[in-house]
């Protein structure tokens, strides 16, 4: 394909001789190089689009998606204080129907994988008080623990004289453990409770209450439903930057959200709070690496256009080497036309000339014939014989016409044809 290049531009050259006018093949080069050159362009520009619109388009799923899994956290922190403390009422309490709170603490645990065990303790009259705390674990039933009963006492009773109903702490009892209580006090007033539930999680295994088993498959469906089939990631680090879930790239085309994580409905319960802790700043984040690099992969997929514009150059090629090949064609018949019309312009003189020299013998013949016949009509004019004097006489005017012989046959023709037909009858041919 080189060479037929070469020789086009070549041939191109000699189009253009001494002259200026380009010649239409030349023209026709050059549109056909452009063309490839507008068609690389439109397709670079195409394909920038393509990968620009991919981008925000990645971007948005991936912010929608990141949104609504951070939804889905914050809804999964908050529904042990909306779903299960607030379903235990004051009359089961003070009936001291704790089969009622220990059906509520089941289902909550069996809601909220990240809480460890949820706290019950009844203010009874004359009862220790370390000794009525109890502790509703997955295990099942309500078993004490003096230690953590301890703490759960002194947490409540500092925080009772500011009359609120909800006390959050942390770093609580030897495995520094989250707590939440709910105090339930004796009427408006708040002077005194007479019982308070909470629960308490272990910031260490949080997340993967959080995150994993079945919130997995929940995390998975919002991922699923926002990005159908842009196949979604997610990843979420703590503060520490430790990967707590997931596993997106780094470098996935994508959105993030900060979420600060409380194990208790800040926002919805900050005027009934006595103490709360400082919340721990997670990443979300959310990306299709996949779909991101659909752009890079259309980017590089420049072959079709490629071959194109090498199917275009083939084509001018052999269009270069047609146009030689016809050129060299049009010599060729020129050349032969030339040398055909030599030769039959000599051949047509050789015949003109011979024609010439035939219709001069004729000629000559003519005349000699024409003699003869009039030495024949002589002859027989003198034996007699009139008919056959008139017919060579009547012959040389045909054979000679215009000439001086014919004029001599035609006045002895009328000299015979003025006599008496009967003198001539009888005479015979020699």
């Amino acid at each position: 394909m080189g060479n037929n290049v070469r020789s086009g531009i070549a041939i191109a050259m000699r189009l253009v001789g001494p002259s200026k006018r380009p010649h239409p093949l030349i023209l026709a080069i050059f549109a056909t190089i452009g063309a490839a050159a507008l068609v690389f362009y439109l397709q670079h520009q195409a394909i920038t689009t393509l990968q620009q619109q991919t981008r925000v388009i990645v971007r948005q799923l991936s912010e929608q998606a990141a949104q609504d899994v951070v939804r889905e956290v914050r809804r999964t922190l908050d529904g042990p204080v909306f779903d299960t403390l607030a379903a235990v009422n004051h009359p089961d309490l003070r009936e001291g129907r704790m089969d009622l709170v220990a059906h509520h603490f089941s289902e909550g645990l069996e809601a909220y994988p990240h809480v460890e065990r949820f706290i019950a303790w009844r203010v009874a009259p004359g009862a220790a008080a370390t000794d009525a705390v109890m502790f509703y674990g997955r295990e099942g039933g309500f078993t004490p623990e003096p230690a953590m009963g301890r703490e759960v006492v002194a947490l409540a009773r500092q925080h009772a004289d500011s009359q609120q109903i909800y006390i959050a702490a942390e770093n609580v009892g030897a495995g520094r453990r989250q707590v939440f209580l709910r105090l339930f006090w004796e009427d408006a007033r708040r002077l005194d409770y007479f019982a308070v539930l909470g629960f308490v999680i272990d910031p260490a295994t949080m997340a993967r209450g959080l995150l994993t088993g079945r919130r997995s498959n929940g995390l998975s469906e919002i991922l699923s439903r926002r990005g159908g089939p842009a196949a979604l990631q997610l990843r979420v680090t703590d503060d520490q930057g430790t990967v707590l879930y997931g596993d997106l790239p780094s470098d996935a085309e994508g959105a993030r959200i900060t979420l600060p994580v409380l194990f208790y409905p800040l926002e919805d319960i900050r005027s009934r709070l006595a103490a709360g802790v400082p919340p721990r700043p997670w990443t979300v984040e959310v990306g299709a690496p996949g779909l991101a690099n659909v752009g890079a992969g259309t980017g590089q997929s420049y072959w079709p256009t490629v071959l194109s514009v090498m199917l275009m150059l083939v084509a001018v090629g052999l269009t270069v080497q047609a146009h030689r090949r016809s050129s060299e064609l049009a010599r060729m018949q020129t050349d032969f036309v030339s040398h055909v019309s030599h030769q039959l312009k000599t051949s047509f003189s050789l015949l003109a000339a011979a024609t010439e020299r035939l219709a001069v013998a004729c000629e000559q013949m003519n005349e000699k014939t024409a003699s003869m016949y009039l030495t024949l009509a002589e002859s027989w004019q003198r034996r007699g014989n009139a008919r056959e004097a008139a017919a060579c006489l009547d012959r040389v005017t045909k054979l000679v016409p215009g000439t001086r012989q014919a004029e001599q046959a035609q006045t002895r023709l009328a000299a015979i044809q003025g006599r008496d037909p009967a003198t001539t009858a009888g005479f015979q041919r020699p």
